[in-house]
């Protein structure tokens, strides 16, 4: 006899990993609970968000499947058609072009504060997705058939799989003792947005 199931799916972390892991698995026609402790801030036009992803043509085919990319590009999405790499330890440098490549473009580049909005506008309307946030994962018990996620607040969900979603310092990967090699790069990056006198 068959455990009964809160979801198909407990997907915790409700960033752009998780919403659209979230997005696809109710696609595909899964039942899907997503535990997310602070409800992302609104994106709007005029704060532009100086965390950008550079989304290759894969990225955004999945964000065309879960039903997102029309509500982002539609917002604010740069193409890009050119790349240069260097590394300033080693000689040389790669470049794409996307002429070469027979492309119009290369990608998107796209502000991470868009792309979350834009999938938790979709998530509020999924039938098939429960949203629980703000809350967080305190305990995760776990056989071979069933995995219990115990919130903060003291609901417990059922669930076939376990999607951790939450970032670089899980508190999923923390408790179901998963171990994590690190080391600091001794790097620092600068980031901002530049108003040009000519458009590119």
């Amino acid at each position: 006899m068959k455990p009964r199931l809160d979801a198909d799916v407990v997907v915790v972390g409700g960033g752009v990993v998780g919403a659209c892991a979230a997005l696809a698995l109710a696609r595909d026609g899964r039942t899907v609970a997503i535990v997310e402790a602070h409800a992302p801030e609104p994106w709007r036009q005029d704060a532009p968000d100086l965390r950008v992803y550079a989304l290759a043509p894969d990225s955004i085919a999945l964000l065309e499947d879960v039903g997102a990319w029309p509500r982002i590009a539609s917002a604010r999405a740069q193409p890009f058609t050119d790349m240069r790499v260097w590394d300033a330890a080693g000689g040389g440098e790669l470049h794409f072009d996307a002429m070469q490549a027979g492309r119009q473009t290369l990608g998107h580049i796209v502000e991470h504060g868009l792309v979350v909005d834009r999938s938790w506008a979709l998530l509020s309307r999924e039938p098939r997705v429960a949203v629980h946030c703000p809350e967080k994962v305190a305990g995760i018990v776990q056989d071979d058939a069933v995995a219990t996620v115990e919130l903060a607040g003291g609901t417990r969900l059922r669930a076939g799989f376990v999607v951790a979603a939450d970032g670089a310092v899980s508190s999923v990967r923390r408790l179901v003792g998963i171990g994590t090699d690190e080391h600091d790069y001794g790097q620092r990056g600068l980031v901002a947005y530049v108003r040009t006198q000519r458009p590119h």
